[in-house]
């Protein structure tokens, strides 16, 4: 492993070291993806509830905060959640070296 990227865990458990869970990254890739912070009310990385909207968050290629909210009064709580979830993981996808820079 170059000494510029890390094995992370991709389901957050450091005791689950399957393959299929492990893949190298960089450390500002690690950094994002630390464990959920307390008090996070989705109990997924990005995803936050906020006056009657479920929030996506993310930072851009540079290293940006972004956010785009979701109506809970306009969708309802559980559709609302899903498309935050959705969107946030559509965007994940599109940026260079967020996801897995080499599979193990």
């Amino acid at each position: 492993i170059p000494t510029d990227l890390t094995i992370a865990h991709i389901n957050q458990n450091g005791l689950d070291n399957r393959r299929i869970n492990l893949r190298i990254v960089n450390q500002s890739i690690q950094a994002i993806n630390r464990n959920v912070r307390v008090g996070n009310t989705s109990g997924i990385i990005g995803i936050s509830f906020n006056k009657n909207s479920w929030i996506s968050k993310w930072k851009d290629e540079n290293k940006r905060s972004k956010t785009k909210s979701f109506s809970v009064n306009k969708y309802g709580n559980d559709i609302a959640k899903q498309m935050a979830i959705d969107y946030r993981n559509q965007i994940i996808a599109t940026l260079p070296n967020y996801q897995i820079a080499l599979n193990i």
